[in-house]
């Protein structure tokens, strides 16, 4: 079986097989379950390309991750009572699979959407949500949740370690509803938006872009917006961000793997369908008092959806959008692309200035920040320092289509500078 299907499986399902087990051996457990479905993935990496698929592969996840379960519940020398009480309680839910299962009006029926809420206890910090949830239901290594998070593995290790730690000794359930999803509500919607994030920027060298995590996002996020529990402003602008951006994957790379910026693309490949659907639930999300960054992000991209090409961007209102989105989420990267927009907008002059008050900071330096001076230094003219500037961001840029488009655009820019 190739890794990619294997991949796209653990990503489809990983969630339903993590509940499976949760709602028997409850989600306190999790550093036990979160063992068992790696196990039962990775037996099926090792037996299914000499067996073959089997009818129904997540059943036979299912079964393999419970009897791991089992195993480890021997293995830890708890009381064998306690496994056969389970292994019975599962062979009587294999009997009644095929009866419908009821949910309250208030209740998330989708099985990994409730687990995300389950991870989004209000005990553990936003960030520490995150993480797990992306670890535990989402499958990501713990290298990649680190350079999500700009830390180390070690780190990561140590707050999965006590996360879960804290959700055994909480004794946390999976029936939640009403008061409970809302409270979680902003956990949850963070951790789709990690999700996505890394479908559309992806850590993975060989995979810059990874639809089925985009493809995942939406889906969920789809569910919050139209769930009469959790249906909150913030809900549809998330979701309209994604459906924005989403649209524009199919233009994002060349034909080589290369990232292309947005002036590079061929617009005529967005997905209009798409674009269409994210600025409608951009206009759902424009109710109530309150102005999330998903709101500030999504305008942003809608401002880029709305232009017909670059040149008639406008960039006056991107870069008030990014003096919004500073005051509620600053970060160095939007620091630089406020910086860009400015200088977009109101000259290149006042754009360069920006940047090198940001380059004082070591929290700004790196790629993106000498990225962002070269594309301006362009636009100016100096091509002597825009050369430079694209020499040192090739050189800090991490391998992959991101170095590969900064490579692109020195290749085409050095035949003008020796002209």
């Amino acid at each position: 079986m190739p890794s990619h299907d294997l991949d796209r499986l653990y990503r489809q399902h990983a969630g339903s097989v993590t509940a499976a087990l949760a709602r028997h051996l409850g989600p306190g457990m999790l550093e036990l379950i979160d063992a068992a479905v790696q196990e039962a993935f990775l037996r099926a990496a090792q037996h299914w390309p000499a067996t073959g698929v089997p009818d129904s592969p997540v059943g036979w996840l299912i079964m393999t991750a419970r009897n791991s379960a089992i195993d480890q519940i021997r293995q830890r020398k708890q009381a064998y009572a306690k496994a056969e009480a389970v292994a019975q309680g599962w062979r009587a839910e294999a009997e009644s699979a095929q009866a419908p299962q009821a949910y309250f009006h208030d209740e998330v029926a989708d099985d990994e959407l409730r687990m995300m809420f389950v991870c989004c206890d209000p005990c553990l910090a936003v960030e520490a949500q995150v993480m797990l949830g992306l670890r535990t239901l989402c499958g990501f290594p713990t290298a990649d949740i680190a350079a999500a998070f700009d830390t180390s593995d070690e780190a990561v290790a140590k707050r999965l370690s006590r996360a879960r730690s804290k959700l055994r000794q909480r004794g946390v359930r999976l029936d939640l509803s009403g008061a409970d999803l809302r409270d979680r509500l902003a956990g949850v919607l963070a951790m789709l938006y990690a999700l996505f994030t890394e479908g559309y920027a992806s850590h993975l060298e060989a995979r810059p872009l990874r639809l089925e995590l985009c493809a995942d996002a939406i889906r969920l996020a789809g569910l919050l917006a139209d769930h009469r529990e959790t249906e909150d402003p913030r809900c549809h602008a998330l979701l309209a961000l994604m459906l924005l951006q989403r649209a524009r994957m199919p233009a994002r790379t060349d034909p080589d793997g290369a990232l292309l910026t947005l002036e590079e693309q061929d617009r005529g490949r967005w997905d209009r369908s798409v674009l269409a659907a994210g600025l409608k639930r951009l206009k759902h999300a424009a109710t109530g008092d309150r102005l999330h960054r998903y709101h500030i992000e999504a305008g942003i991209a809608a401002c880029h959806a709305a232009a017909p090409n670059f040149a008639v961007t406008d960039w006056s209102v991107i870069a008030d959008l990014y003096d919004q989105l500073m005051a509620v989420a600053p970060s160095p990267v939007v620091a630089i692309n406020r910086a860009v927009a400015k200088g977009l907008a109101l000259g290149t002059g006042l754009g360069l200035s920006r940047l090198h008050d940001l380059a004082k900071d070591p929290a700004h330096r790196g790629y993106l920040l000498d990225a962002a001076f070269a594309e301006l230094f362009e636009r100016q003219g100096h091509l002597d320092k825009a050369v430079d500037r694209f020499r040192k961001s090739v050189i800090q840029a991490p391998p992959g289509a991101a170095r590969l488009g900064l490579e692109r655009r020195l290749e085409r820019l050095l035949p003008r500078l020796s002209a």
